[in-house]
């Protein structure tokens, strides 16, 4: 009942809003409507509700209420100039750039974060360990165990990629895996607007080549390359099939199928308010905790 009733004071609240009588907000309506097409009504109503939340806690009266519509608004329409993107990146592994690479395309109201796990989906990564994405001087991080007030840097989930002005031959850095140390290198190949805002189905992946990443194994992965043989010989001796990593090469089809699959479980993982296990649990429930 309370949903219902709720649903029904915020959608007069959307049709009296939409029908206030001010040429200047009419007219920024319209322009929002053009830019966003069928999904204007649900997007307007989000910005109402956000402006009816804060009205609730600050006591607006109507006039302060249509106020902070008409700020929200524009800035809305501000954003929609750079939101309305795509951008095709090539990702590079570092110490293996001419063989181990991926291209995709990923709309530009998506997060950072969002392009850390469409790295790690190209490169087939559990996305179990911290990353980080640096640009122009400046390190954004995401925390798979939900730690991240530990540390200092913004957190990538927080930031649009449209808003940080990339362009054709913009630079970023990835690490994954702090142990490990996978780094990669981020090159914009391509960046151009669209006529309406894109939606998350509009991430792709495009060409690549080589060898995806062997998660928590960075030292055989890179003697691969030098010593296939020996390598293989070495794992043989321990039981091991190094075929098993060895064969894992970039597959643009199954990436496709991956990211359908797996991109909003690893954005859930990554950016889940559950606190982690091993904040829960004493000492004498495991043992030392190391």
């Amino acid at each position: 009942m309370f949903k219902d009733s709720l649903d029904t004071f915020i959608n007069q609240l959307v049709s009296d809003t939409l029908a206030y009588d001010d040429s200047y907000f009419q007219a920024n309506v319209t322009k929002l409507h053009k830019a966003i097409g069928d999904d204007f009504y649900a997007y307007f109503r989000h910005l109402v509700e956000f402006q009816t939340t804060r009205g609730i806690f600050e006591g607006f009266d109507d006039e302060e209420f249509m106020k902070g519509v008409k700020v929200l608004l524009s800035h809305q329409l501000r954003d929609i100039k750079v939101l309305n993107g795509l951008y095709r990146f090539r990702v590079e592994l570092v110490g293996h750039e001419e063989e181990c690479w991926r291209e995709f395309v990923i709309p530009g109201g998506m997060s950072l974060a969002d392009l850390g796990y469409m790295i790690l989906i190209a490169f087939n990564a559990d996305g179990s360990h911290l990353f980080d994405i640096t640009y122009r001087g400046d390190t954004y991080i995401c925390d798979a165990q939900d730690q991240y007030d530990d540390f200092d840097q913004p957190y990538a989930a927080d930031v649009q990629l449209a808003l940080l002005k990339l362009r054709k031959g913009s630079r970023l850095d990835m690490n994954y895996d702090y142990g490990e140390n996978w780094q990669f290198k981020i090159k914009v190949l391509n960046a151009h607007s669209v006529k309406h805002i894109t939606k998350d189905a509009d991430m792709s992946f495009g060409e690549g080549a080589g060898m995806n990443i062997w998660e928590d194994n960075h030292y055989d992965f890179d003697r691969y390359f030098i010593d296939p043989v020996g390598v293989k010989e070495e794992f043989e001796e321990n039981g091991w099939d190094v075929q098993e990593f060895a064969e894992d090469v970039y597959d643009k089809d199954q990436c496709n199928s991956d990211l359908l699959e797996n991109f909003y479980n690893m954005k859930t993982g990554y950016e889940s308010k559950e606190p982690n296990f091993f904040d829960e649990v004493e000492e004498d429930d495991f043992g030392p905790l190391n």
